[in-house]
């Protein structure tokens, strides 16, 4: 089985909602963008305790260590 080398950030729930909580005075006019390339795509059930963000793009390191970026659209 080949290792995964992808680093991840993992952040609990809670953590996001603290942070979001900075943005409270006019939530259904505050806009989340994602800055760079990446398409927000949806969030996904992944277990009891876990969602993942997905984006339309998939950004991995090839075989020589350099980052990659494949759109899935």
């Amino acid at each position: 089985m080949s290792e995964d080398k992808t680093e991840r950030r993992v952040f609990t729930l809670g953590e996001l909602r603290r942070e979001l909580a900075l943005y409270k005075d006019d939530p259904d006019s505050t806009e989340v963008t994602f800055s760079g390339v990446l398409t927000f795509g949806r969030i996904k059930t992944r277990g009891p305790n876990r969602i993942d963000f997905e984006f339309h793009e998939l950004i991995y390191r090839d075989s020589d260590g350099k980052l990659r970026l494949q759109s899935n659209e």
